[in-house]
Protein backbone atom coordinates (compact mmCIF):
# COMPACT_ATOMS: atom_id res chain seq x y z
CA UNK A 1 0.00 0.00 0.00
CA UNK A 2 1.16 3.38 -0.39
CA UNK A 3 0.99 4.56 2.97
CA UNK A 4 3.42 1.89 3.66
CA UNK A 5 6.32 3.51 1.44
CA UNK A 6 9.67 4.16 3.26
CA UNK A 7 11.58 7.55 2.97
CA UNK A 8 15.59 6.89 3.76
CA UNK A 9 16.62 10.06 5.49
CA UNK A 10 19.95 10.87 6.75
CA UNK A 11 20.79 7.08 6.18
CA UNK A 12 17.67 6.36 8.81
CA UNK A 13 14.60 4.78 7.42
CA UNK A 14 11.59 7.01 8.32
CA UNK A 15 7.81 6.52 7.75
CA UNK A 16 6.84 8.86 4.70
CA UNK A 17 3.60 9.86 7.18
CA UNK A 18 5.82 10.88 9.83
CA UNK A 19 7.61 13.17 7.13
CA UNK A 20 3.87 14.55 6.32
CA UNK A 21 2.76 14.77 9.87
CA UNK A 22 5.37 16.90 11.19
CA UNK A 23 5.41 19.16 7.75
CA UNK A 24 1.63 19.90 7.77
CA UNK A 25 2.30 20.95 11.57
CA UNK A 26 5.61 23.51 10.61
CA UNK A 27 3.25 24.41 7.75
CA UNK A 28 0.38 24.99 10.03
CA UNK A 29 2.12 26.87 12.48
CA UNK A 30 4.15 29.18 10.54
CA UNK A 31 0.85 30.29 8.79
CA UNK A 32 -0.85 30.87 11.98
CA UNK A 33 2.46 32.73 13.42
CA UNK A 34 3.96 34.52 10.56
CA UNK A 35 1.27 34.81 8.12
CA UNK A 36 -2.28 35.00 10.31
CA UNK A 37 -0.85 36.21 13.42
CA UNK A 38 -3.43 34.44 14.62
CA UNK A 39 -2.23 32.82 18.31
CA UNK A 40 -4.65 33.97 20.85
CA UNK A 41 -4.00 30.73 22.16
CA UNK A 42 -0.65 30.66 23.13
CA UNK A 43 -0.86 34.10 24.45
CA UNK A 44 -2.87 32.40 27.30
CA UNK A 45 -0.84 29.23 27.78
CA UNK A 46 2.20 31.84 27.64
CA UNK A 47 0.47 34.19 30.34
CA UNK A 48 -0.72 31.16 32.93
CA UNK A 49 3.64 30.65 33.33
CA UNK A 50 3.86 34.35 33.76
CA UNK A 51 0.81 35.02 35.81
CA UNK A 52 2.41 32.24 37.92
CA UNK A 53 5.68 33.69 38.31
CA UNK A 54 3.93 37.16 39.58
CA UNK A 55 1.49 35.41 41.36
CA UNK A 56 -1.54 36.99 40.33
CA UNK A 57 -4.79 35.30 39.52
CA UNK A 58 -4.70 33.26 36.60
CA UNK A 59 -8.21 33.26 35.68
CA UNK A 60 -8.84 36.70 35.86
CA UNK A 61 -8.90 38.65 32.60
CA UNK A 62 -6.13 40.27 31.21
CA UNK A 63 -7.67 42.01 27.75
CA UNK A 64 -4.27 44.33 26.83
CA UNK A 65 -2.18 40.65 27.11
CA UNK A 66 -4.57 38.41 25.18
CA UNK A 67 -8.70 38.13 24.30
CA UNK A 68 -10.78 35.74 26.65
CA UNK A 69 -9.27 34.14 29.58
CA UNK A 70 -7.44 31.55 30.96
CA UNK A 71 -9.11 27.81 31.68
CA UNK A 72 -5.60 26.23 32.87
CA UNK A 73 -4.50 24.79 35.98
CA UNK A 74 -1.07 26.38 37.52
CA UNK A 75 0.89 22.85 36.61
CA UNK A 76 0.51 24.01 33.11
CA UNK A 77 2.75 26.74 34.02
CA UNK A 78 5.87 23.80 34.26
CA UNK A 79 4.61 22.38 30.91
CA UNK A 80 4.80 25.86 28.91
CA UNK A 81 7.69 27.03 30.46
CA UNK A 82 10.62 26.17 28.01
CA UNK A 83 8.92 27.94 25.39
CA UNK A 84 7.62 30.87 26.72
CA UNK A 85 11.07 31.36 27.56
CA UNK A 86 11.84 31.78 23.81
CA UNK A 87 11.07 35.02 21.95
CA UNK A 88 6.88 34.78 21.23
CA UNK A 89 6.83 33.42 17.85
CA UNK A 90 9.75 31.17 17.88
CA UNK A 91 7.77 29.60 20.86
CA UNK A 92 4.68 29.63 19.19
CA UNK A 93 6.22 27.15 16.55
CA UNK A 94 8.10 24.92 18.54
CA UNK A 95 4.98 24.76 21.08
CA UNK A 96 3.28 23.75 17.78
CA UNK A 97 6.11 21.38 16.72
CA UNK A 98 6.23 20.34 20.47
CA UNK A 99 2.27 19.33 20.09
CA UNK A 100 2.72 17.21 16.83
CA UNK A 101 5.76 15.68 17.89
CA UNK A 102 4.08 14.16 21.57
CA UNK A 103 1.08 12.52 19.52
CA UNK A 104 3.13 11.11 17.12
CA UNK A 105 4.87 9.67 20.07
CA UNK A 106 1.96 8.58 21.70
CA UNK A 107 0.45 6.92 18.96
CA UNK A 108 4.08 4.95 17.74
CA UNK A 109 3.89 3.56 21.70
CA UNK A 110 0.42 1.86 20.94
CA UNK A 111 0.41 -2.08 21.50
CA UNK A 112 -0.67 -2.58 17.97
CA UNK A 113 0.70 -3.25 14.63
CA UNK A 114 3.32 -0.98 12.56
CA UNK A 115 0.24 -0.87 9.72
CA UNK A 116 -2.37 -0.14 12.39
CA UNK A 117 -0.36 3.06 13.44
CA UNK A 118 0.31 4.43 10.08
CA UNK A 119 -3.17 4.22 9.45
CA UNK A 120 -4.11 5.69 12.62
CA UNK A 121 -1.77 8.72 11.94
CA UNK A 122 -2.92 9.06 8.26
CA UNK A 123 -6.29 9.33 9.44
CA UNK A 124 -5.61 11.33 12.41
CA UNK A 125 -3.03 14.03 10.62
CA UNK A 126 -6.27 16.27 9.28
CA UNK A 127 -7.49 16.46 12.88
CA UNK A 128 -4.05 17.16 13.92
CA UNK A 129 -3.48 20.11 11.75
CA UNK A 130 -6.56 21.65 12.52
CA UNK A 131 -5.53 21.90 16.23
CA UNK A 132 -2.27 23.15 15.05
CA UNK A 133 -3.89 25.73 13.10
CA UNK A 134 -5.92 26.72 16.24
CA UNK A 135 -2.08 26.53 18.09
CA UNK A 136 -4.36 24.40 20.55
CA UNK A 137 -2.76 22.13 23.32
CA UNK A 138 -5.17 19.27 22.73
CA UNK A 139 -2.82 16.87 20.49
CA UNK A 140 -0.71 16.94 23.48
CA UNK A 141 -3.21 16.10 26.21
CA UNK A 142 -4.16 13.60 23.46
CA UNK A 143 -0.86 12.08 23.85
CA UNK A 144 -1.43 12.11 27.67
CA UNK A 145 -4.32 9.80 27.42
CA UNK A 146 -2.49 7.34 24.99
CA UNK A 147 0.32 7.35 26.94
CA UNK A 148 -1.90 6.63 30.29
CA UNK A 149 -3.14 3.51 28.01
CA UNK A 150 0.29 2.47 27.51
CA UNK A 151 1.42 2.52 30.49
CA UNK A 152 -1.11 0.46 32.13
CA UNK A 153 -0.56 -1.89 29.55
CA UNK A 154 3.16 -2.04 30.08
CA UNK A 155 2.12 -2.56 33.35
CA UNK A 156 3.93 0.59 34.57
CA UNK A 157 1.19 2.22 36.66
CA UNK A 158 3.89 4.95 37.40
CA UNK A 159 3.35 6.26 34.13
CA UNK A 160 -0.01 5.69 33.69
CA UNK A 161 -0.99 7.63 36.74
CA UNK A 162 1.83 10.20 36.08
CA UNK A 163 0.12 11.44 32.62
CA UNK A 164 -3.31 10.67 34.33
CA UNK A 165 -2.66 13.25 36.50
CA UNK A 166 -0.88 15.89 34.45
CA UNK A 167 -3.20 16.22 32.37
CA UNK A 168 -6.04 16.39 34.88
CA UNK A 169 -4.06 19.25 36.94
CA UNK A 170 -3.51 21.00 33.47
CA UNK A 171 -6.98 20.87 31.80
CA UNK A 172 -9.60 19.16 33.44
CA UNK A 173 -10.78 16.54 30.40
CA UNK A 174 -7.97 14.78 31.04
CA UNK A 175 -9.26 12.86 34.13
CA UNK A 176 -11.22 10.67 31.83
CA UNK A 177 -7.89 8.68 31.04
CA UNK A 178 -8.77 7.32 34.52
CA UNK A 179 -10.84 4.57 33.22
CA UNK A 180 -8.02 3.05 32.43
CA UNK A 181 -8.08 1.92 35.89
CA UNK A 182 -9.99 -0.93 35.23
CA UNK A 183 -7.36 -2.77 33.01
CA UNK A 184 -4.55 -1.92 35.52
CA UNK A 185 -3.05 -5.51 36.98
CA UNK A 186 -1.94 -3.71 39.91
CA UNK A 187 -4.75 -1.66 41.26
CA UNK A 188 -3.54 -0.53 44.94
CA UNK A 189 -0.01 0.40 42.98
CA UNK A 190 -2.18 2.42 40.56
CA UNK A 191 -4.11 4.15 43.44
CA UNK A 192 -0.67 4.65 45.37
CA UNK A 193 1.37 6.10 42.60
CA UNK A 194 -1.99 8.20 41.58
CA UNK A 195 -2.57 9.86 44.85
CA UNK A 196 1.37 10.61 44.92
CA UNK A 197 1.54 12.28 41.44
CA UNK A 198 -1.87 14.30 42.73
CA UNK A 199 0.17 15.49 45.68
CA UNK A 200 3.89 16.68 43.82
CA UNK A 201 2.09 18.06 40.99
CA UNK A 202 -0.43 20.01 43.38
Amino acid sequence: LWWQQQWHIFRFKIPAIWVVWMLIAAIAAVLETFVHGNYNNYKIFEGVFHHVRQATNLYALYPNEYEDCNHYGPTFSLLIAPFALLPQKVGVVVWCLANAAALLYAIQRLPISNHQRMAILWIAALEMMTSIHNVQFNPMLTAMIVLAFVGVHQQKDWLATLMIALGFLIKLYGIAAILFFVFSKHKLKFIGWGLLWLVVLF
